[in-house]
Formats: structure tokens, C-alpha cells, sequence
């Protein structure tokens, strides 16, 4: 790049995006935007739908079930609201941000790297939710850490007593 366009690659943008042309038309990228957002909010619509429906459904059936039946599939509901809120919150309001800006004539001079964080923090975060919304998991996650990290000495086979690591 600076032998051939006299530009240092770390003092330009590596992504740009330009939504008009020197004639003032849109260009393709912009309506790939376009298209991608009308794309997402497809999605979006048929989550909520499915989502209504599904809770009218399941209210409707929880006059048969049994009280631990209907406390799990509460639970379960709960549990895929949250996997859908985090991605969207991780992955879509990001991008809408990074995608549309160039958009709205606002230049963005900080690091993006954030982005890939944010990226990454979901795997964990959706296991997390399972674990702790779902009331069998979170009972088997608590006896897990406290065979991990006791808080009291545990006795062995032969009587005596094993200290618990601090710090």
C-alpha cells in the first residue's frame, strides 16, 4: 500500500464504506444493506410470532399438565427468550452500529476490535443462561462448584480432615 498509493495501512480505514457514488446514486453495498436489514427484521418478525404463539399455546395446554411440568416449561420459554435477546444484543445492534454509520455522515475513530469481544462473549453467556434459568441445572451447577470449591474441610477414607484451598 505505500509503495503503491503512498498510504500507511495503519493510518487509513480497513473498511470502507462508501454509500454513495461521486453522482450522488446509492451504491450496490447500500442496498445490500438494505436488503440485509429487511432480511433481519423477516427473522425478527417470525421470532416474535413464533414466540406469541408458542406462549398462547402453552398457556392454553398448562391446564393439563402438572405444576413441575408447567414450572420447567416456563423455565424453558424463559431460557429461549435469552437466546434470543443475546445474540441481538451481542451480535446485531454491533453491526447495525459499524454498518450504519457511514449511513448517517458519522465517522467512527475509535477501534472496532470490541466488536470481535462481544463476538466471542456469546458461547458462554448461553450456556450461563441455561444453567441459571433452568432450576435442574442450576441445582447440578451448585453441587459441581461446591465439589470444586468447597467451603469446609471434607473428610477422607481414613478419618482425617483436608483443607480447602483459599484465595
Amino acid at each position: 500500500m505505500i509503495q503503491t498509493y503512498g498510504l500507511a495501512v495503519d493510518e487509513i480505514p480497513r473498511i470502507l464504506m462508501i454509500p454513495y457514488d461521486s453522482d450522488g446514486s446509492i451504491r450496490i453495498n447500500v442496498l445490500f444493506l438494505i436488503l440485509g436489514g429487511l432480511d433481519v427484521a423477516v427473522q425478527y418478525t417470525i421470532i416474535i410470532y413464533c414466540g406469541l404463539r408458542m406462549h398462547i399455546v402453552m398457556t392454553r395446554e398448562f391446564a393439563r399438565c402438572s405444576i413441575p411440568n408447567k414450572k420447567l416449561q416456563k423455565q424453558f420459554f424463559r431460557a429461549l427468550i435469552v437466546q434470543t435477546v443475546v445474540p441481538t444484543i451481542l451480535f446485531v445492534f454491533p453491526a447495525l452500529f459499524v454498518l450504519f454509520c457511514p449511513l448517517l455522515d458519522m465517522e467512527m475513530h475509535f477501534q472496532t476490535g470490541w466488536i470481535y469481544a462481544a463476538l466471542s462473549l456469546y458461547p458462554p453467556i448461553d450456556s450461563l443462561a441455561f444453567m441459571i434459568l433452568i432450576s435442574e441445572y442450576r441445582r447440578v451447577t451448585k453441587e459441581l462448584l461446591k465439589l470444586i470449591f468447597p467451603d469446609k474441610p471434607r473428610q477422607v477414607a481414613n478419618g482425617s480432615a483436608t483443607l480447602a484451598k483459599t484465595g
